[in-house]
């Protein structure tokens, strides 16, 4: 009887590692067609995520124009050195959004000012696992980064000639320009189609004291129109262009201090997609405070006008706005004249790190 017994038990471990020797390698296989099994292990896979191995202090470093980034065992702190090109608040600025756009806390920024340093500041911070960072930015006195900064070229069109259209095509950088769509003729469309760097931007007529009988063909949006009616001018003028980004205003002074006039013209767009560009220049303007209960981009820049400045002052003006700020915008007339003086002006943009480009891409990194 015993030895029944021990036979039994034999043959019961020997059938138990034939089927484990079987069955192993095809465990998915078994697994799968058991279907609460195969449920709990797509369950458990499916919540597996991936961990980010790459150091903070890394992905900060590349987001940053540096120059030249050290550790110093001495003082226990990172030192970066940041090309010329924007100012320490600006960069501060940059890396305090980066920062916190990564979970992370700044626990204190200070400029610094050292006798052997152009410009520099000193920066704490904690990332998201609560590892706290020390570093200095310095910024070189002569070393400036590539396309650390950029100017908007963008030229108002009333006409064009063949002469124009060849002149634009030689320009080696991408611009735009401001059409007004209404009442123009066929071949201005042919010829603006013609342009083979041009970013269009509508630019619409609006509530003015200039505005005249001769400007009616122009459809010029009014305070007294209805959204509806707004939002049908808006509508062909984009028809008319349907690349075009954005709308400025022509005169437009009475418009941008219209608070129902502008909520409707912004509803429009905001529907487009499109940004808006205030050229006015007036003082009570309310373009930016109504701009910002929509989802949009509003700007107020000035246009060159020769009331209150040459040429050649207005853009050196913005070429150094753009060195201190890191954006800026040059609106002139389409004339010969303008686009040479234009021109004067890559070298200059290169030496001190200025991209030229579209109203759009400006437009795409300012507030």
């Amino acid at each position: 009887m015993n030895k029944m017994k021990h036979i039994i038990v034999l043959f019961c471990i020997t059938f138990l590692l034939t089927a484990i020797v079987y069955f192993f390698p095809q465990k998915e296989k078994v697994i799968s067609t058991i279907p609460f099994l195969n449920k709990t292990s797509t369950e458990v896979d499916s919540t597996i995520i991936p961990l980010d191995t790459i150091p903070y202090i890394q992905k900060l470093k590349e987001s940053l124009p540096l120059i030249k980034a050290i550790y110093s065992e001495k003082r226990q702190k990172h030192i970066w050195t940041l090309g010329k090109g924007k100012t320490i608040p600006v960069y501060l600025l940059q890396i305090q959004k980066h920062i916190q756009a990564h979970h992370g806390k700044i626990i204190s920024m200070e400029e610094l000012f050292l006798s052997n340093t152009f410009q520099a500041a000193s920066l704490v911070f904690t990332n998201s696992l609560g590892d706290t960072t020390f570093m200095e930015l310095q910024i070189s006195e002569n070393v400036f980064s590539n396309n650390i900064s950029k100017i908007a070229i963008a030229f108002e069109i009333n006409e064009l000639s063949n002469e124009l259209i060849t002149k634009l095509n030689e320009l080696d950088f991408s611009y735009s320009i401001l059409v007004t769509p209404f009442n123009l003729s066929n071949p201005f469309f042919d010829q603006i189609n013609q342009l083979k760097k041009a970013e269009t931007v509508l630019w619409l007529y609006m509530e003015s004291e200039k505005l005249r009988s001769s400007h009616h063909s122009k459809n010029p949006i009014r305070i007294h129109h209805t959204e509806e009616k707004i939002e049908e001018i808006i509508d062909l003028a984009s028809e008319k262009f349907p690349k075009a980004k954005g709308i400025a205003t022509r005169y437009g002074e009475k418009a941008v201090e219209h608070r129902n006039l502008l909520n409707a013209i912004f509803k429009s767009l905001q529907e487009k997609n499109f940004w808006f560009l205030d050229l006015t220049e007036n003082r009570a303007s309310l373009v930016n405070e109504i701009c910002k209960n929509h989802p949009l981009k509003c700007k107020q820049i000035s246009p060159y006008s020769d009331k209150t400045s040459t040429i050649e002052d207005y853009i050196s003006k913005n070429l150094r706005l753009a060195l201190r700020t890191g954006t800026s915008y040059i609106i002139l007339p389409l004339t010969l004249k303008n686009i040479t003086e234009i021109e004067q002006l890559l070298e200059k943009a290169a030496a001190q790190g200025t991209e030229i480009t579209t109203l759009s891409n400006v437009i795409a990194v300012t507030k």
